[in-house]
C-alpha cells in the first residue's frame, strides 16, 4: 500500500507548529473528523494511507503525534 505524507498547509508551509487543520473525536468516538486543506500531497491520487497533521486538543501544551487505522 502506498502512504502520502500531508503536512503543508497554505498559511504555515510546512511549519508543523502554525498549523490551521484541526482534528476532534467524532460523537461516537470511533473515528476522527478532520477540519482544514493541505497542499502539495505526494501520491495523493494513487495513495491507500495518509499521515495527516492537525492540532487535537489546543488547550494541551504538550505535543503528540498519533497513527491511526
Amino acid at each position: 500500500m502506498l502512504g502520502s505524507f500531508c503536512l503543508s498547509e497554505s498559511e504555515s508551509g510546512s511549519d508543523a507548529f502554525a498549523l490551521k487543520a484541526t482534528a476532534r473525536r467524532s460523537e461516537n468516538g470511533d473515528a476522527w473528523v478532520l477540519n482544514g486543506a493541505k497542499q502539495w500531497i505526494s501520491t495523493a491520487r494513487e495513495a491507500g494511507l495518509f499521515l495527516v497533521f492537525a492540532s487535537y486538543d489546543l488547550d494541551q501544551v504538550r505535543q503528540e503525534m498519533r497513527l491511526n487505522p
